[in-house]
């Protein structure tokens, strides 16, 4: 099964002719909680109130908590702050978009380092879908619009990176 798992995961995460190696943690990097689900709720570098909330509604909330490797790019509060009021709780109040936006913010089978982060072109997003990566100006961008504020959280079970835009697939 953990074979399998990796066999999936590597072939998910091909960005160009670039296989980014799979690790429960990035090498080198302290673990510095628990789950993806810890760090959210707990960060008190960022608020990530409606991330969790989106989460948590879209039924995430077990997956992000157990073993895995997840790479979640969470928006802060400012970047749900830049979407008209009416839009977020459209989608917040809506099963299907809402768990459709945040498989848009997943990379699931890899926790991917900030270095690997800043070597890839694309991210296969729980979705299904490739997230394009670029840096522009020495910061990691997403989709070409989502900045990348920090070198990540990492947990037990992935990494958290703090992002200024609510990605839109």
């Amino acid at each position: 099964m953990r074979r399998l798992r990796r066999a999936i995961a590597a072939a998910l995460l091909v960005a160009g002719l670039v296989l980014v190696p799979i690790s429960q943690t990035p090498r080198g990097q302290a673990q510095e909680c628990a789950s993806v689900m810890e760090a959210l709720s707990g960060s008190s570098t960022y608020n990530f109130k409606r991330t969790v909330q989106a989460v948590q509604t879209a039924g995430f909330t077990d997956a992000l908590s157990q073993p895995g490797a997840f790479t979640m790019f969470a928006p802060d509060e400012q970047a749900f702050d830049r979407i008209p009021a009416w839009q977020v709780n459209y989608a917040m109040n809506h099963k299907g978009m809402l768990t459709n936006l945040v498989k848009y913010h997943i990379v699931s089978g890899a926790a991917i380092s900030p270095a690997q982060l800043g070597r890839v072109k694309a991210l296969q997003t729980l979705l299904g879908k490739m997230l394009p990566v670029s840096v522009q100006n020495g910061t990691i961008v997403l989709d070409g619009v989502a900045r990348v504020l920090n070198t990540g959280t990492t947990c037990a079970n992935g990494i958290v990176y703090a992002i200024d835009t609510v990605l839109r697939p």
